[in-house]
């Protein structure tokens, strides 16, 4: 298992910040040498450009080009929309002071406080 945070420019929207974090997601996959993966995001437009087959021609249409050209080398990806609550601990990593110097990777270890986050965020044992 793995994290990270990277410090993105010339970003004009939220939409667009979603669609980069999906990719640098995909290369860091990559970087690691997995070869199956489940990607989450809380951003439904981009789960569903990145689960569709039809061309895209929207303001995002190169990073979903390339997200889908990286990921050819994998056995088995999939794109599943997450809620926002769910996705906490992206949002405690990425709003995270501490951090703003620039990129950050974790692998097989987790920033302070992440882990109580993670617990958090399970479903209760019914």
């Amino acid at each position: 298992m793995g994290a990270g945070r990277r410090v993105a420019y010339h970003i004009s929207s939220s939409f667009q910040d979603e669609a980069v974090a999906a990719l640098h997601a995909i290369t860091f996959l990559s970087d690691l040498g997995f070869r199956r993966a489940i990607v989450e995001g809380d951003s439904l437009s981009v789960i569903r450009k990145l689960c569709s087959s039809a061309e895209d021609f929207s303001e995002i249409s190169a990073i979903i080009h390339d997200i889908k050209a990286r990921v050819s080398g994998f056995e088995k990806i999939s794109f599943q929309h997450t809620f926002w609550p769910s996705n906490r601990v992206a949002h405690l990593i990425a709003g995270d002071v501490r951090f703003n110097y620039g990129d950050r990777f974790w692998v097989e270890e987790v920033p302070d406080g992440v882990t109580q986050a993670v617990q958090d965020d399970r479903p209760p044992y019914t």
